[in-house]
């Protein structure tokens, strides 16, 4: 288990020296990608690349509103918040930001699963209602998934929005995957990790947030803050492997669940 926070981070270049930001997660912590929170300014223009041949790059906008144009055929496409564009290591574009207090990008880069093409423009919106928004409900609360991106759509990572209401309790350890939860917006959570004792809460605002990195399977307990004034959590989820998205929760003997594994 590691946790960090952006407001105890350094800023500094991507891997793609246009974006400037908070690294959340290294190599060296063995998750099979890296990510990181990216500010980009109003009026500025950054070509979204892959950093090095063979890395897939996925953006997700937290805040702001900014337009993509793609070098290999001039596609546009309006990037706002809780949108993902999702690109293979061979395709780029050019964002320009036209929100006048810039724009928040989660920014993820993994291994290209295959030396094709891919891309993938979605938001939460267009998948509300539909087989990839899962309401995740037991008697200690509830939340929803949004899973915006799945292994069909050919990467290697799971790429969910989840949403956690007030009061909400879940027992989890993913034995089957590794996953990373980054908090950037709405109540607090709080995480007690049950094989260290370590309880850690997230810290999250319109500028900051906290990544939860279960990097080691970790058993763990989420307890969303309940009082009148708090919001539902907001976090992005990553899995690695990606979910397929037919996984069922498989409780241990102890109460912690987790999904299942399906192979290809």
């Amino acid at each position: 288990m590691i946790f960090r926070h952006t407001t105890d981070l350094p800023k500094s270049p991507l891997p793609n020296a246009d974006l400037l930001g908070w690294q959340l997660v290294s190599e060296a912590d063995g998750m099979n990608f890296t990510c990181y929170e990216a500010h980009v300014p109003y009026e500025s223009t950054v070509c979204l690349q892959s950093p090095e041949d063979g890395t897939t790059h996925i953006y997700y906008c937290i805040s702001g509103e900014g337009s993509c144009i793609f070098a290999d055929d001039g596609t546009k496409y309006s990037l706002q918040q809780k949108h993902i564009v999702a690109l293979s290591s061979g395709l780029s574009c050019n964002l320009t930001i036209s929100s006048p207090h810039g724009m928040r990008l989660f920014v993820v880069y993994c291994k290209d699963k295959a030396k094709s093409n891919t891309r993938v423009m979605r938001s939460v919106e267009d998948i509300l209602g539909t087989e990839r928004d899962i309401l995740v409900d037991n008697e200690d609360g509830c939340g929803y998934s949004r899973r915006l991106l799945l292994r069909s759509d050919g990467f290697l990572i799971g790429f969910n929005i989840t949403s956690v209401d007030p009061g909400a309790t879940f027992k989890m350890q993913y034995r089957n995957h590794l996953e990373l939860c980054y908090y950037y917006a709405g109540g607090k959570a709080t995480y007690n990790f049950d094989d260290e004792k370590v309880a850690v809460e997230s810290k999250a605002d319109d500028k900051n947030g906290t990544a939860m990195i279960m990097n080691k399977h970790d058993k763990h307990t989420v307890n969303v803050n309940k009082s009148s004034a708090t919001e539902a959590a907001e976090c992005i989820c990553i899995f690695y492997p990606a979910l397929v998205g037919k996984e069922n929760h498989d409780f241990s003997e102890d109460g912690y669940s987790g999904y299942e594994l399906i192979e290809d």
